[in-house]
């Protein structure tokens, strides 16, 4: 039986085409792959063997160059059929994209059906076109096999079946139309070459003319496309057309060329005329160094090419009469301040330069650093940096980044974008700004990212609204808004993803800083990294970590900082940045007013994550982080998000009592239950009270009480019930539970008790038999019923005593961050509030009169007398009349009550406090108050509080109070 492939090989071979044997999947069966391709069959007979089949090299090896049309396949690698069809998209792609452009008669040539039904068109260059390389994928499903390929032949056969010739006509030429196109895709570009201009003279002309030809005598199978290399060297330096086919033309003499294709000339000066892709100088001299051995004199021509292309004066030395170069600084800086308008220098010695087609380059010094170089690469690395910093020091403004950018424009790559008109606005170098590198879509829909919410929040029909808002404080180019959104998770929930996936891509790495909080608090240097960004994105995953709450306040609260810098003065910056901490555990702060004050919100993720294996999470990362899918996101925040969010801020915001009863819920619910039950008066200490309860309600008194041998009573209360208490508590609120058994969750609920500052201590004790641990001191009332709580999270924002009390200022106190501005207007207003009351006081004992001073006297000795009885009850206490905001604190507070009032104004009579009509809905919690003993005289101690709970600490108290010395 004759062997098909055998027949094939040989009249492939007589025909002198290069071929090499390979399997049915179309692997090489070769030891050098490629390279053992032969045009010699008794040499085809040794590589081959039975059940080879066969392939043809690509390139300009065979002139065979094969546009591979595929086809679509599934997973398994298969033809995809629809209809009965096999779908062809590569031949789709090929006829939209030429034939039906051109003319389909040029494009006829010898064609081939593939193993898997695509088609194969086989094609060949004339003499004077410059080879092809091979391109994959120059269209979908679209390959040229070049040079470096080859294709299988018929008559192979593959695992779909054989190679065969449908179109049997001779190969044809490639048209024009595509082989432009792929010429464009392969050629190399020299258009950007530095330019130097050829001084020509006689000598010069003559040295060029030699030059030329001594290269040309061995072009290695390349001199069209060195031809076409030279002539734009020589059209990029507007050398005349008419001169460089002169040279040509002088040096073809010199060898005796019989032709020159000048058609390869013009083709080089069109293209520099129409700004295309250009071989120039770069590549002339590279192919001449690539054939080094083939040239007797090559130091001499390279040595005379480099005097011809390369000797100019350089525009960073002076040249002085004994021909030695002097670098000169000054002239360096001019030149290249020329080419580089608009440069700024910051303080932290970052340039930017603006341009009015994308805004302001971050990068430029490096830019610069390289236009340097690609001008004069003799020039030192020093001399470079003597250029950058004078540069810096000429263009250094303090100003130009304090002029931001309204927050009605923001900054994309193509202009500024107008939320107000929804229009695009050139760049605007008045202001300064980092571009977001994203694309606006109108009226785009998010998609993915609003599916994901609903997926991975807790409540995504509350919490939804915050994290768009979120994204849009991202966007803010002036940040009004103190805070910090918390993302409250474990592990697994989503967190990550959206701060590392979508608002880091979402902004631009630029414009974003992820520090470790640690590391900043720890290593001062690293402050530089956060500042002048439009979010930072604290991330503290390790269970255990002790957030470094006091960065986090600075930070927040706007605060200006002094930011070292290596070897130079620090630089007083302030942080106004959206800052979002995700982390999977609550770590409860000291009870400090100002951390209540900076959380905004508090959103919580489910486990949603964990449900999924590793590719599917990945594949939710992919396609939220799509550039499509973040354009489509950012359009939506700014047209439907961002322009709201700009006026009013957040629509749910904490305030500052929300924000401290959400984190503490969060971190700790035992602490939210003691609170509870304490303001219900069911945390018992008195033994007799104990006793009554039990009584009242039948419980065993030997589970609370303890009698002791000296004759007194202890009363205690067992951790595993307390636990089962809690428990019940979280149950009825949706809260994570404890654990009996985990020593941890007694822990927990011993620093909630230790946080309410309940005296109690360890207490071990037998009951029938079994041991029990207990804290003892205290004895918490079990539930008759599921204590509930307050989960109203639309609150108005955040208010301050102050906001209403500054009605000369145009601006909100409480606003300002913290620091010697707000500080000063706080006393100020402080101080007027105080003598308005003292001159209120005064007033009252001059009206009284003499005649009444002897009663007023009595009344006051009997105040004082009965002073111990009237603790606790400020309706028993005579306090001054008239408007009252300051009101006396003593330290030892713990002893006295509290009353609720509505608003800022509070009316004072003869006996009670009395909340103004029509008053701000904002509560407020007035602490522990008691009279001074002597209204006639200065009152100690009195002070303004911004109370936010029943609680205020002796730490508080030091701060928050005038003190003695008023």
């Amino acid at each position: 039986m004759t062997n098909e492939i055998l027949e094939a090989a040989k009249k492939y071979c007589e025909n002198h085409i290069f071929i090499f044997p390979v399997g049915k999947n179309k692997v090489p069966h070769t030891i050098h792959g490629l390279k053992d391709a032969t045009n010699d069959y008794n040499q085809f007979l040794k590589l081959y063997k039975p059940g080879d089949q066969i392939a043809i090299l690509t390139g300009a090896i065979n002139n065979l160059y094969v546009i591979d049309c595929d086809v679509e396949k599934d997973n398994n690698h298969r033809p995809v059929i629809k209809d009965g069809k096999i779908i062809n998209t590569g031949e789709q792609n090929f006829i939209s994209q030429f034939i039906n452009k051109n003319n389909a008669e040029k494009f006829k040539t010898k064609t081939i059906k593939t193993q898997s039904g695509g088609k194969q068109l086989y094609y060949k260059l004339r003499n004077n076109q410059v080879s092809l390389k091979t391109h994959i994928g120059i269209l979908q499903k679209v390959d040229l096999k070049g040079d470096g390929g080859y294709v299988v032949a018929p008559p192979s056969e593959g695992q779909y079946g054989k190679y065969k010739i449908i179109v049997d006509a001779p190969i044809s030429i490639m048209p024009d139309e595509l082989y432009n196109y792929l010429y464009e895709l392969d050629m190399s570009d020299d258009s950007n070459e530095t330019i130097v201009p050829i001084n020509f003279n006689d000598s010069t002309l003559s040295l060029l003319i030699k030059t030329v030809s001594d290269i040309f005598k061995h072009p290695n199978g390349k001199g069209n496309e060195m031809l076409m290399a030279f002539s734009g060297a020589m059209a990029l330096r507007n050398i005349s057309i008419e001169h460089t086919k002169e040279i040509i033309k002088e040096a073809a003499n010199l060898n005796k060329w019989p032709d020159v294709n000048y058609s390869v000339i013009d083709n080089s000066y069109n293209k520099a005329k129409n700004n295309k892709k250009v071989l120039g100088y770069t590549t002339f001299k590279n192919d001449v160094i690539s054939n080094k051995d083939q040239y007797e004199n090559f130091d001499e021509i390279i040595k005379n090419l480099e005097l011809i292309f390369e000797h100019y004066e350089s525009p960073f030395y002076d040249i002085d009469g004994h021909n030695v170069k002097h670098f000169n600084k000054e002239k360096s800086i001019k030149f290249v301040m020329s080419k580089y308008t608009n440069l700024f220098t910051d303080e932290f010695e970052n340039l930017y330069h603006f341009s009015d087609l994308d805004g302001w380059h971050t990068d430029v010094e490096n830019e610069i650093k390289k236009f340097i170089q690609i001008t004069d690469n003799s020039i030192s690395e020093h001399n470079i940096n003597e250029i950058i910093a004078g540069i810096k020091h000429i263009t250094y403004s303090k100003e130009f980044k304090n002029k931001k950018l309204p927050n009605t424009l923001i900054p994309i790559p193509s202009g500024l974008y107008n939320v107000e008109t929804k229009k695009l606005e050139p760049h605007n170098k008045n202001f300064f700004y980092k571009n977001i590198e994203r694309k606006y879509i109108s009226e785009a829909n998010q998609l993915a990212f609003d599916c994901f919410l609903n997926k991975i929040l807790v409540n995504p029909k509350k919490d939804k609204r915050t994290v768009y808002e979120s994204l849009a404080w991202c966007l803010l180019n002036d940040n009004n808004i103190q805070g910090m959104v918390i993302f409250y998770g474990e592990g697994g929930n989503g967190k990550g993803i959206i701060q590392n996936d979508v608002i880091s891509n979402l902004l631009g790495r630029e414009n974003v800083a992820m520090p470790d909080l640690n590391r900043i608090a720890n290593y001062p240097f690293e402050l530089q990294s956060i500042a002048n960004k439009k979010a930072l994105l604290f991330s503290e995953s390790v269970k255990g970590v002790t957030y470094n709450w006091e960065i986090l306040k600075r930070i927040t609260g706007h605060d200006y900082e002094n930011i070292p810098i290596k070897n130079k003065p620090s630089i007083l910056s302030q942080y106004q940045s959206a800052v979002i901490l995700s982390t999977n555990q609550l770590i409860p702060p000291k009870d400090e007013l100002a951390i209540w004050r900076r959380i905004i919100n508090i959103v919580e993720f489910n486990n949603f994550l964990n449900t999924l294996n590793p590719d599917e999470i990945a594949k939710i990362m992919a396609q939220l982080s799509n550039p499509s899918e973040l354009d489509a996101l950012f359009s939506f925040i700014i047209d439907k998000i961002y322009p709201e969010f700009i006026k009013h801020g957040f629509t749910h915001r904490y305030n500052i009592k929300t924000a401290k009863e959400r984190y503490l819920m969060k971190s700790n619910p035992a602490i939210t239950y003691l609170k509870l039950k304490e303001a219900k008066d069911e945390i018992l200490i008195d033994p007799d009270d104990v006793l009554n309860y039990c009584k009242k309600h039948g419980l065993d008194e030997n589970n609370c009480i303890s009698a002791n041998r000296d004759g007194t009573v202890t009363v205690f209360e067992i951790k595993s019930a307390l636990i089962k208490q809690v428990n019940q508590f979280c149950k009825a609120n949706h809260l994570p539970k404890y654990d009996e058994q985990d020593r941890n969750s007694q822990t927990k609920l011993g620093q909630a008790i230790h946080y309410l500052d309940l005296e109690v201590s360890e207490f071990r004790k037998r009951i029938n038999g079994k041991p029990i641990h207990a804290w003892s001191g205290i004895f918490v009332t079990p539930d008759d019923e599921d204590l509930k709580i307050d989960d109203n999270d639309d609150r108005n924002p955040e208010n301050s005593a102050l906001d209403n009390d500054n009605k000369g200022h145009n601006f909100d106190l409480n606003s300002l961050p913290e620091g010697p501005v707000k500080q000063s207007l706080i006393e100020e207003h402080e101080q007027k509030e105080f003598e308005k009351q003292k001159e209120q006081q005064n007033e009252d004992n001059k009206n009284a009169g003499n005649s009444e001073n002897k009663d007023s006297e009595k009344a006051k000795e009997g105040n004082e007398g009965n002073n111990e009885n009237n603790k606790g009850n400020p309706e028993n206490i005579i306090m001054p009349k008239g408007k009252a905001h300051y009101y006396q604190v003593l330290k030892n507070f713990n002893k006295y009550d509290y009353s609720f009032f509505y608003g800022s104004d509070i009316s004072c009579n003869s006996s009670k406090i009395i909340p103004k009509k029509g008053s701000s809905e904002t509560s407020y919690v007035l602490l522990k108050l008691i009279i001074p003993d002597k209204l006639n005289k200065t009152p100690k101690g009195w002070g303004l509080f911004l109370a936010d709970s029943q609680e205020i600490s002796e730490t508080d108290f030091n701060i928050l109070s005038k003190g003695d010395s008023q």
